[in-house]
C-alpha cells in the first residue's frame, strides 16, 4: 500500500533522518522529489504503524487515496426525428 508522509513543523526539516528510518524498516521511497516537505512511500500497513511511533508527531502519514476523474469531453446526443 502507498502512503504520503508530510512534515508537520516549519523549522529544521530533517529529510535525511526520515530516509534513514525508512531504509531501516524496508520501506520504499517512491517519490522524494518534494522532500523535506512531502514524500510518497510504499510499505505494509503493519510496518507503517511501527514507523509512526518512531517518527512521532514531526511527520504525518496518510494512506494514498485515488479519485476517479470525471470525463469532460462533450458528448453529442442523437435525437430521433
Amino acid at each position: 500500500m502507498r502512503y504520503i508522509v508530510k512534515y508537520n513543523n516549519t523549522a529544521d526539516q530533517n529529510a535525511s533522518m526520515l530516509k534513514t528510518i525508512l531504509e531501516k524498516n524496508n520501506i520504499k521511497l517512491i517519490d522524494g522529489s518534494l522532500l523535506p516537505e512531502v514524500g510518497l512511500i510504499q510499505s505494509e500497513e503493519r510496518t507503517i504503524d511501527e514507523v509512526r511511533k518512531i517518527i512521532g508527531s514531526s511527520w504525518s502519514v496518510f494512506a494514498e487515496k485515488k479519485y476517479k476523474v470525471p470525463d469532460t469531453k462533450h458528448k453529442i446526443s442523437k435525437k430521433t426525428v
